[in-house]
């Protein structure tokens, strides 16, 4: 049975590697500008300004 669950959860991890965008760091409201776009994850993101400061 562990060698069908060991090769299942690295083509796991390479699906979410490559399919998931990357999150950390992004407020709420970006992440749903991320998730709306029909841009493919492994594109990467594009860069522009925060229109508002982090918080601490």
């Amino acid at each position: 049975m562990y060698m069908l669950f060991g090769p299942f959860n690295f083509l796991a991890l390479t699906h979410i590697y490559l399919a998931a965008p990357e999150t950390k760091g992004k407020m709420l409201q970006e992440m749903d500008e991320v998730f709306d776009k029909k841009r493919k994850a492994w594109h990467g993101p594009r860069a522009r300004a925060r229109t508002t400061p982090r918080r601490a």
